[in-house]
């Protein structure tokens, strides 16, 4: 498992999405942008991910794996525990940024203050993002092992779904209850764990659900 992780990060992971993780961060610096469009960013980068992509040519990454001395599990194993990987150095980057973010809206606009980012708690937030990350993988890994081969629509239905999730809990919600709005505003510490930790006990649930489904479709997979 250790070998396969290493080669995923070696060979598979393009560059582009390190640039998303450490730069995309910064677009917060923006009046009024919306934080949960940041982590949209890294989930584009599936289709490079899944393809093997290098300068626009398809290496057939899985098939190369499959043909390695080790087991199906471990291939979805590892490449789940990239993606992982990925998303937390995404959600860290943007927990770094954040006070900046703050600071300087603060002082060149009133943005941040339409915006909530004096009041918004990254705590809370990252326990929202984590069940958007669960929604995403959960429909993205068993209809890409079915087959092995389906990258496109895919990420298309989950990058949709992601979307809708985060659309409907920042704007959606808050119109239909009000008080929905105090999960991301600081209003006890203990509260915003509670958040934080009731979204990372979704997201180890989900993605152990999603490796199980994933091994045992693709196990059936002829390649």
């Amino acid at each position: 498992m250790k070998t396969l992780i290493s080669k995923e990060f070696k060979l598979a992971v393009p560059p582009i999405c390190y640039v998303f993780i450490f730069v995309a961060p910064f677009l917060m610096l923006i009046p009024v942008y919306p934080m949960a469009v940041n982590f949209i960013y890294i989930l584009t980068c599936y289709p490079y991910l899944f393809l093997g992509a290098n300068k626009g040519r398809q290496s057939n990454d899985l098939m190369y794996s499959s043909l390695l001395p080790v087991r199906r599990k471990d291939i979805v194993g590892a490449r789940m525990f990239t993606t992982t990987i990925l998303q937390l150095l995404t959600i860290l980057a943007a927990g770094i940024v954040v006070p900046l973010a703050v600071v300087i809206l603060k002082s060149i606009t009133t943005g941040a203050i339409d915006l909530g980012f004096e009041k918004i708690s990254y705590v809370s937030f990252v326990g929202f993002l984590l069940v958007g990350f669960s929604i995403f993988d959960l429909i993205f890994y068993p209809m890409h092992y079915r087959n092995g081969r389906s990258i496109l629509i895919p990420t298309l239905v989950s990058l949709f779904a992601f979307v809708a999730f985060t659309g409907f809990t920042t704007i959606g919600l808050p119109y239909i209850t009000p008080k929905f709005d105090e999960i991301f505003v600081h209003v006890n510490i203990w509260i915003q764990f509670i958040y934080m930790f009731a979204g990372i006990a979704i997201y180890v649930i989900v993605h152990l659900i999603v490796y199980f489904i994933s091994v045992k479709q693709f196990e059936k997979v002829d390649l």
